[in-house]
Parts: structure tokens; sequence; C-alpha cells
């Protein structure tokens, strides 16, 4: 080292400024390290298009993956952004709102120019003009297909041809020309056929099902449906299989099998409630409504209308309210108290029809006037009714509609007193008619039904597998993912932050996976827990058949011999719904809602338990001004109950236990009422609560744990029910629960 002269004034400077230099130099290097973190944690943060969309596809619902979809917008490049659009385009057209769509199509086009992407243009273009199409601008719409054909020119073996081709078939099908529409689908199908890599055809199948459907063609209909829903079925896509479920719906309405249209009209509404389509869930529930007048059971289905009016004029849907009142006055005419009410609603149909630009509902609301005056023998009207519906069905060539035409004119000659024009056009009602209905083609209907379920079965054997497989390589992925970011912290101690960040993502999904696991084991524990307090009646009858054998009273013994083997057969029915139900929930608690009477099920779920309410002197009534039907999963609804009548019994000696309950607007509301020795206000405040583990004790040294009463409280909230409880002790404990009493043909974009 040099000496340096720190009182020479050349060396104080010189010190001063080296000093000056290395603070400098430090803070670049922080700068630099501060900059090169940012950059390593913005690039992290902004995912790749690909892996964008493929988030998209595990986000269940619309309007979720809308939102996921705009907050990628700001963080996504000009390429992306384009493809954003485009699907989001696609979704606001399934919630029919056309200017949302218009406008997400036109962002892209714009952005297709500016950044001359020639080819994903013509794909824009020709979903653009499916949507102008749905609002009746035809011009614009070959316009767009026009402008699609001329890029499309230079790729002639491309797959965005499917979307061209597509959109020309609902330009078809606009102009009535429906064999048209279907050649330009089977285009479609041959272009699959050349490329490498498969198109998916779902959409495809789908609209060519409509195609026939126009040309009441139902076997070639079925068998195109089933192809879009097996595809569906396999990409979990529920909102599409919402839609194609219904038209099978619509399938089996036209050959009059309601029973089966009904059920694949319940599947339609599930799929497009978990999707948010609420446009598939208002048609499924009119459908549904309309099945079930056909199967003659009108109060289920003017609950169903009731449900459809909701969503109708929450979304100001006047199309489909019309629909909703012709079918409500129809059920209405036929009880001559409500035939007033029953006019009313049809002519609010006729009204809302004719400013329809729907063909098919606005001949709906005129046939269902028409049928209401025929029945109310008011033949003036018929006939003024019977000229507009003739000259509305001139403008389109549909046979479905004519068969209608010609019974209404048959009734109305046959009543008026000419049986000639009466016979003339009978015989041309029959002759459509047996060509729709006949049973060659319901046959073939329900054929394809059960190859499709068959497929159906295998199907989901192979996705088994599949998923196993994903969750094997999603762990290696999550264990190469956590031995990268150790190696960064090491590597470089300024990412420690971000570092520390992924590691507590980790931590939440392995939180997460022990969430399930104790999800899985209480639903074990509930099933031993019910198990428990079915087999008590049979431990106490063994009791009783020992003591009346040692007293030689065999007349009892015989008797109560017969009341054991009534008991095993029952306990063996309820413990194979219980196990069925059990492993259906393993997959999180999913409810499977179905129609079925109060009464009924209250009194199959009692008849487990007349033993031990007789051998603790225990009445268990029912108390109903009506039955009523509910719309509820009906496993829940036995665990429910079974478990609340179990409690009852468990704390009651000498008594009763009564269940009440009634219709309160669109709500069940049902008491559970018992003498038993009441509760304490801390027993009350921690009833439903399973964190603190306590036991109790019946009157006959039952034990009690708890499991069974939080199992209810949470059937009834999952169900958006609510349940409270009073109690006082030595005078008995009632649970009283409000419970909802109903749970809430389309083409698809290409």
């Amino acid at each position: 080292m040099w000496d340096i002269d720190k009182n020479n004034p050349l060396n104080q400077y010189l010190l001063f400024t080296t000093k000056i230099i290395m603070k400098k130099t430090n803070s670049l290097l922080l700068l630099a390290l501060l900059s090169l973190v940012t950059k390593v944690y913005s690039q992290e943060n902004k995912l790749p298009c690909d892996s964008i969309f493929k988030n998209i596809k595990s986000i269940i619902g619309i309007n979720k993956a809308l939102k996921y979809c705009n907050d990628q917008l700001t963080k996504t490049e000009d390429d992306c952004k384009i493809r954003l659009y485009n699907f989001m385009g696609n979704k606001y057209y399934y919630n029919r709102n056309i200017d949302s769509s218009l406008y997400c199509y036109n962002t892209s086009i714009a952005l297709g120019k500016k950044l001359k992407k020639t080819k994903i243009l013509a794909y824009t273009y020709a979903q653009k003009a499916a949507i102008e199409l749905a609002s009746n601008k035809k011009k614009e719409a070959e316009n767009s297909l026009n402008n699609a054909r001329e890029i499309l020119e230079h790729y002639p073996n491309h797959f965005y041809w499917k979307s061209y081709y597509s959109s020309k078939a609902k330009l078809a099908d606009k102009n009535n020309a429906y064999e048209e529409a279907i050649s330009y689908i089977d285009s479609t199908i041959k272009l699959s056929d050349k490329l490498e890599k498969p198109l998916d055809l779902s959409s495809e199948y789908h609209n060519k099902g409509v195609y026939y459907i126009r040309l009441d063609n139902y076997e070639k209909a079925m068998a195109s449906l089933m192809k879009a829903l097996e595809i569906k079925e396999a990409k979990k896509d529920f909102g599409s299989m919402a839609s194609t479920l219904y038209l099978i719906g619509i399938c089996n309405m036209r050959v009059e099998d309601y029973k089966n249209a009904s059920l694949f009209y319940r599947k339609a509404i599930i799929n497009s409630k978990k999707s948010e389509m609420k446009y598939i869930t208002l048609l499924s529930y009119i459908e549904n409504g309309i099945a079930h007048r056909g199967l003659k059971k009108n109060n289920i289905a003017l609950q169903f209308l009731d449900s459809a009016e909701v969503i109708a004029k929450n979304i100001k849907d006047n199309a489909r309210l019309s629909q909703i009142y012709s079918e409500k006055g129809t059920i209405l005419s036929k009880n001559t108290r409500t035939l007033k009410e029953s006019e009313k609603y049809l002519k609010y149909a006729y009204a809302l029809g004719k400013t329809s630009s729907d063909y098919l509902l606005t001949i709906s609301s005129i046939n269902s006037i028409i049928e209401f005056y025929l029945d109310t023998k008011k033949y003036e009207k018929v006939k003024f009714y019977l000229n507009d519906l003739e000259q509305t069905i001139i403008k389109r060539n549909i046979t479905y509609s004519k068969e209608g035409l010609h019974q209404y004119y048959s009734q109305y000659y046959e009543n008026i007193g000419k049986p000639g024009l009466a016979l003339k056009h009978f015989k041309k009602y029959h002759k459509i008619k047996d060509s729709i209905a006949n049973k060659e083609v319901k046959t073939k209907v329900a054929d394809l039904e059960k190859k499709y379920e068959t497929q159906k079965k295998e199907l989901e054997i192979n996705n088994l597998t599949i998923a196993k497989e994903q969750q094997e390589l999603k762990a290696q992925k999550a264990e190469a993912r956590l031995n990268f970011y150790f190696v960064i912290a090491i590597s470089l101690l300024a990412l420690l932050v971000f570092s520390f960040w992924a590691y507590s993502k980790l931590k939440k999904q392995r939180k997460e996976l022990l969430t399930t696991n104790q999800i899985k084991n209480r639903l074990f524990s509930i099933i031993a827990h019910d198990l428990k307090g079915m087999i008590l009646p049979f431990q106490r009858s063994g009791k009783i058949l020992k003591h009346h054998i040692e007293k030689g009273n065999y007349e009892k013994t015989i008797m109560l011999s017969e009341s054991l083997e009534a008991n095993s057969e029952h306990l063996s029915t309820v413990l194979n719904n219980l196990l069925d139900w059990s492993l259906e929930q393993l997959n999180g608690y999913q409810m499977n809602p179905d129609y079925f009477s109060v009464t009924k099920e209250l009194e199959e779920i009692i008849s487990g338990y007349e033993q031990q309410a007789h051998f603790k002197n225990i009445n268990i009534n029912i108390v109903s001004e009506e039955d009523i039907c509910i719309l509820f999963d009906k496993g829940a609804f036995h665990v429910i109950f079974r478990n609340l009548i179990s409690n009852a019994l468990k704390y009651t000696e000498h008594g009763y236990i009564e269940i009440a309950f009634k219709k309160q607007y669109d709500n069940l509301i049902c008491t559970v009422t018992d003498t038993g020795v009441g509760m304490t206000t801390n027993q009350l405040n921690s009833l439903f609560n399973l964190e603190n583990e306590h036991t109790t004790t019946g009157t006959r040294g039952e034990k009690g744990s708890g499991i069974g009463l939080n199992l209810v409280h949470r059937f009834i909230e999952m169900n958006n029910g609510k349940i409270k409880v009073s109690s006082k002790i030595a005078s008995g404990t009632q649970f009283e629960m409000k419970i909802p009493m109903i749970i809430q043909p389309e083409l698809e974009m290409a």
C-alpha cells in the first residue's frame, strides 16, 4: 500500500472523488439487481397465451370466464388479445348479449388488420357473420362471409374453413334451405378428414341435428345430436352439453315421448346452471313444463313455468314470455273455474307472439288461443285466429306447423256443421302426423339413446384413467417447480420474496388436498353413524324377543319375529341407498335434485323407526293440510329427516314427535317437534359445531356425537335453506326448516 499524505489538498480531493465513485457504483449495482428481479417477476406473472386458454378451459361458468379474460387483456400481447376477443364474442353470444359479442369481434378485426394477421381475420369474419345472422342482419352477414372467403381462398386446406362453412349453413337456415345447410356441415366433416389433426365437430353435429329437426327427420336429428353430446362430454363442456341435451329433449317431444323428454330437460337444466347459461335454463324450464303437461302433471308443469317466467322477465325476453303465458293459459283452461284467467294469459301470449321475430313462437301463441276458443265453443273467434295462423304458416314451409293447422280446421268445420271440409282437413292432418310420429321412428330414437348411454359409461372409465395420469403428472410438475424455486433462492438471494410466494402457493395447494381428504373421512364417519342408529332397534328387539321366550309368550314371539323380518328388509333397502348416495358424494357433495312427494318420503323414513318408537312409547305424527311436491336431493332429504327423527327418539320417553309442513310462497316450511328432555343454552349454541368433540346420552343410554345434526345443518344450507332450533329443559325441542321448493332448438357457435 502507498502511504498517502492526507494533509495534501490534492490528495484530499482524490480521496473525496474516490468515495463518491464507490457510492455511485454500489447504487448502480443495486439498481441493476432490482431491475433484474422486477423483470424476472414480471415475466413470471405474465402468462403465455396458451397457458391463459388452458386456465380458461378449467373455469366453470361463462361470467367467471369472461371476467378472467377481461383481467388478462391488460397483461398480454396484442396477438393474444385477438384470440381473447374472439373467445369473449362467442361467450357473449351464448348469453344472448349480441351487442357485446359484436363489439368483441369488431375489436378483434381491428387488431387483426393492424397486426396484419390475415388467417385469423378469416375466422373472425366468419364468427361475426353468425352473430349478425342471429340478430337478423342478413346483408351484413353476407358481407362478412365474403371477406372471410377472400382470405381463405389463399389457404384451401386451412381449418378456419370450418367456421366459414358453419356460418354459411346458418345463412342457408335463415333462407329455409335446410338441405343446403346440411351440405355445408358435410363439407366441414370432409375438411376434418383431410387434416392431419381432426377438427372438433361437436358444434357442427349439434347444428346438423337442428337442421334435421327443421326437416322433421327426428331419427337423423337424434343420431347427429348424440355424436355432438359424446364429443362434448369428453371435454366436460357443461354449457355446450346443456344446449344439446335440450335439443334431444325436443326430439323426444316431437315423437310424443314426454317422459324421456323430461329427463333430458332436467339434465339440461343442471348443466346450464353449472355454466351460468340462463337462456338454455329458461328454454329447458319451459319445455319441461310442456312435457309435464303431456304427462298430465299440471301442478309440476306450472312450477317449471313459474321458474321460467322469473328468468324471462330478468333477461327481458318477450318472445319466451309469450310461450310461457301460452302454456299457463292452456293448463288453466282445463279447469272451468280458471277460464277467465286462462283467456287473459292467452291474450298476453298472442300479443307478445305477434311482435316476435321467432316464427315458431308466433305460431305457438296462435295455436293456444285457437284451442281455447274451440274448447269454449266461440267459433267466430276461432275463424279469425285460423286465418291468422294460415297466413303466418305461408311465410315458412314447416310440416310440423301444417299438422296443427289442418287439425284445427277439421275441428272447426265439424263443429259448425260442415263434415265434408272437416274430413278433408282430417285426412291431411293424419297424413302429416303419421309421417312424423310413427312407431319405427320412436324405436330408432330409443335405440340411439341406449347406444349413447353404453358409450358414455365406457368413456367415463377411460376418463378416470386419464384423470389419474394427469394427477400424477401434476404432482411431478409441482415437485419440479419446488426444486426450481429452491435453486433460484440459493443462487440469488434478491429473489427470496418471489420464491417465498411460490412456496406459499404450493403450501396452499397441499392444504386444499388435506381438506378434501378430511371431507371424505367425515363422510365415512357419517355413514358409520347412520348405520349405528338404524341397527339400534334390532338390538332392542333381540332383548324383547329373549324376554318373551323366557316367559313363554310364544304368540308375541311370532309377531315380533315377523316385525323383525320386515324391518330387516327395510334396513337392507336403506343401507343400499345410503352406500350409493355416499359414494356419489365423494366427488364433493354434488346435489342431484328430483321431484317427489314430501308425505310419501316421510312415511317411508318413519316406517324404519316404528319399532324403536313403540319400545319407548312414542307416537310419530305427520301434520299437513295438503301433500306437497318439492325439487330436492332425495338422498339428502332422507339423511336430514332420518337424523332429526333419530335424535328426537333418542332424547324422548313416553311422548310424541310431530312433523308438520306447509307451503309458504316458494318455500317448504317444516317443523320437527318432540316432548323430550330438551337442551341447555350452551348445548343449543354448539349444536351444529363439530370442532369441539362432545358426546351426549339419551334416555336409555344411547350415545350422540353431533355428527348427524351437523350433516343436517350442512345439507339445509347447501340447498339455500335455513334451520333454527328452540328448546327448553324438560319441555322438548323444535327444529324449524325453511327450504326452497324449486332449486332453479338452439344453434351453437362454431
